[in-house]
């Protein structure tokens, strides 16, 4: 079966963000992803694409957009999320972050960073590329049957 596509420019805004994160939690529970590990992949979604909306581009930049894909793929062991942000943003690889200190008391630990953290924990995947000055992060999420 072919993967069902998701692919939709995405404005800064929160209205424009919203709408896509909507399609795809959609898309999710149409394919059978059970409400509570959609609501695990929602939280990486909106990380992804929060990150790129807020910081992609410097403060005062104009209005961008950037690209938001999801191909669902369903497989006989459950379901596969291939996510990719693209943008034209400041050159960010968010896979040679360092891990947050979650050791540390809050008070104590610098701000950002753990969003990108958890990305990184509950996906099975993640790839960076930066080509033809545009940002690629892809990531795979798998929800089991």
């Amino acid at each position: 079966m072919l993967p069902r596509r998701i692919e939709s420019p995405c404005g800064r805004e929160p209205a424009a963000i919203a709408a896509v994160l909507e399609r795809i939690e959609a898309a999710l529970a149409e394919e059978g992803c059970p409400p509570p590990r959609s609501a695990a992949f929602m939280v990486v979604a909106e990380e992804m694409v929060t990150n790129v909306a807020r910081y992609a581009w410097p403060e005062h930049a104009a209005p961008g957009l950037f690209t938001v894909s999801a191909g669902i793929s369903r497989r006989l062991d459950g379901i596969e999320v291939l996510l990719v942000t693209e943008d034209d943003g400041v050159p960010f690889d968010p896979t040679l972050r360092g891990a947050p200190d979650t050791d540390a008391p809050v008070e104590e630990r610098a701000i950002g960073g753990l969003g990108i953290h958890l990305v990184m924990r509950m996906t099975e995947w993640q790839c960076y590329r930066r080509e033809a000055g545009r940002n690629r992060f892809s990531v795979i999420w798998r929800c089991a049957a």
